[in-house]
């Protein structure tokens, strides 16, 4: 089924997530890539703040000016990359957004929840759920799932909140070093609380 694909997906991007990001950083210090469908301005928001707007996509979020962004990457409209502290951090801290129209497969929220526990326990090693809840995401009824796993030797976290909205699918992904994820928790939390679906 192509929400299964979906969900495989993501959880197997979401583990090799660390090491590929490493190496993008390093490859492209830059981390944008502008797209003709997207904008970018200052917002009335949070202090430091500005606004990704992607029409194509219908969807709008702010975010601070000193996270790097790339647009299109591993299946995703966007992710965002933290700057690394040091040479021995293993990868930045992301979060990312995928949207997906699932009309050829209509799935509800519960559903999805419960095939996104399944491919967390598939591709996540030694996998530790630490919330799991509803939620709210873009005014709309959402899932929050928040979990640790290693990649390779580093233990990791994960939070993932998620809509689905005429069979769209919106699904954040904030990823951290388990050490550093409470650490852009607070920002996290802003950038989702921007969140918008703009249709």
């Amino acid at each position: 089924m192509k929400y299964c694909l979906i969900l495989g997906m993501m959880a197997l991007a979401l583990f090799l997530l660390g090491g590929c990001l490493s190496a993008t950083t390093q490859n492209n210090q830059t981390g944008i890539k502008n797209a003709s469908a997207t904008s970018m301005h200052s917002t009335g928001g949070p202090a430091g703040f500005v606004t990704y707007e992607n029409p194509a996509y219908k969807i709008k979020i702010q975010y601070p000016s000193y996270l790097m962004r790339q647009e299109e990457t591993t299946g995703d409209v966007i992710f965002f990359l933290s700057p690394q502290d040091s040479a021995t951090e293993p990868f930045p801290a992301t979060v990312d957004i995928l949207v997906q129209n699932m009309s050829d497969q209509p799935i509800t929220l519960d559903e999805f929840t419960n095939q996104s526990i399944e491919a967390i326990k598939e591709f996540v090693p030694d996998y530790n759920f630490s919330d799991s809840r509803k939620a709210t995401l873009a005014k709309e009824d959402a899932y929050l799932l928040a979990y640790t796993g290693m990649q390779g030797l580093i233990r990791s976290k994960w939070m993932s909140v998620y809509t689905i909205k005429n069979n769209t699918l919106y699904l954040i992904t904030y990823a951290a070093g388990a050490d550093k994820f409470p650490v852009y928790l607070p920002t996290v939390s802003k950038m989702l609380d921007s969140f918008e679906i703009t249709d």
